[in-house]
């Protein structure tokens, strides 16, 4: 609570100033508060970038406000998990078409 004007205030969690709890979005830097945060910042944002960015999405958890940092360790260890997945099937992908483009290379007659 500011002493001064008797206002409450919250810290602002990107640029770490004070903002007025009436205010949705952070005079300084403009980052949004409660429901007002940016959906990649949210849970359904999360997963829907997990799913599109793989480990890329790791740098969304990280800053979310929403996020708790309990569940920011489980959402690292899913990106984790889903990225020794890609990794493992796209080197499962290449030997199969390594494979198949010897058996054609072979086949081939001309």
């Amino acid at each position: 609570m500011n002493q001064i004007n008797n206002i409450e205030e919250r810290t602002c969690l990107k640029c770490k100033r004070q903002m007025p709890l009436e205010h949705n979005y952070c005079s300084s830097c403009g980052t949004g508060w409660g429901k007002y945060v940016h959906w990649y910042y949210k849970h359904w944002g999360i997963i829907l970038l997990i799913l599109l960015l793989g480990p890329f999405a790791m740098f969304f958890v990280i800053l979310s406000p929403v996020v708790s940092k309990p569940l920011k360790w489980i959402y690292t260890l899913i990106i984790a998990i889903f990225t020794i997945f890609l990794v493992v099937e796209a080197c499962e992908l290449y030997r199969m078409l390594s494979q198949v483009y010897k058996l054609f290379s072979y086949s081939s007659v001309f």
